[in-house]
């Protein structure tokens, strides 16, 4: 190995992320979680007669949407964040993608963040 080759090859690993335990960004246990949450977030806003079966809305959203939501939240939040993503995740979990922050004034710009980190990795 010549000292080009030694030189190509620090450079290439600084620059390159290298995740741990071989897992890259996308496939954290944080982020798994947080698109399985969001998939439920999404399922909640779809359109549903208000009562079927006996059953109103709210009881079916609660049993099947939210209460499915808060258990993937609070797995999560048992985790150890791997990547930065993973912290994001975790605070758009914790403020339901930014709908529960007093901060209104700066809050978008902290929620866009965060999203922007779950959403390139």
């Amino acid at each position: 190995m010549n000292r080009r080759t030694l030189i190509l090859a620090g450079v290439v690993a600084t620059v390159l992320p290298f995740p741990m335990s071989g897992q890259t960004a996308s496939e954290t246990p944080v982020l798994i979680i947080y698109r399985e949450w969001l998939a439920l977030r999404e399922l909640a806003e779809v359109d549903r007669p208000t009562i079927v079966d006996g059953i109103t809305d709210d009881q079916w959203l609660e049993a099947n949407i939210f209460a499915p939501m808060d258990k993937l939240s609070n797995r999560a939040m048992s985790l150890p964040c791997h990547v930065p993503a993973d912290f994001a995740a975790k605070m758009l979990m914790r403020t339901c993608n930014g709908d529960l922050l007093d901060d209104w004034v700066s809050a978008p710009d902290l929620v866009a963040e965060a999203l922007a980190m779950v959403t390139t990795q």
